[in-house]
């Protein structure tokens, strides 16, 4: 409690009372700024908008993957999928986001920026939407082509994609991705 005139004051609203003045003086200040002082101020401020926006947008991300059956006959072809870390409880398999299919020694995919998964109650019909971003744990894993995908699991070890502009993992593999810029 702190004293002000004849009133106590709690800390948080003595807190609160020293943000608003000193708000009330940054808006003196800005009215008293001539035009071109304004209209950089506001640039400015906008700028930095747009730079904390990006911030909290989660980006795609590219992913590099090197084809580990490839042999003189060849390459197997397989799907790439990616396993969201937090994985709801359903009946039907872990849920799984499509990132492309392999036929050659390598290809560069793309992980989406988001990614949503809704569970549906067979009793109520009640509905839970479940949503990733590239800013949270993944990990991937290969699928053989002509496999369900509830057969499915992930091989390598998590990552966060947005950490980096890109990433490079073999597959078939459990080798936890490593940074990578191959793919633009």
């Amino acid at each position: 409690m702190r004293a002000t005139g004849d009133r106590m004051v709690s800390g948080w609203v003595w807190q609160l009372g020293e943000l608003l003045r000193e708000f009330r003086t940054m808006v003196v200040r800005y009215a008293r700024m001539n035009r071109v002082a304004r209209i950089a101020c506001c640039v400015t401020m906008s700028i930095l908008a747009g730079s904390c926006a990006a911030l909290t947008e989660p980006g795609a991300v590219k992913l590099f993957v090197m084809n580990t059956t490839c042999g003189s006959s060849g390459c197997s072809a397989f799907h790439v999928l990616a396993f969201p870390e937090d994985q709801p409880t359903t009946p039907g398999g872990l849920w799984s986001i499509d990132l492309g299919e392999v036929t050659t020694a390598s290809a560069c995919l793309t992980i989406p920026a988001t990614a949503t998964f809704q569970i549906t109650d067979a009793g109520t019909g009640a509905t839970k939407t479940v949503r990733w971003t590239t800013r949270k744990n993944v990990s991937v894993g290969a699928l053989v082509l002509g496999r369900s995908a509830i057969q499915a699991s992930p091989s390598t070890g998590t990552f966060i994609p947005a950490a980096q502009s890109g990433w490079r993992v073999a597959l078939p593999g459990s080798v936890t991705p490593t940074i990578d810029a191959t793919c633009r």
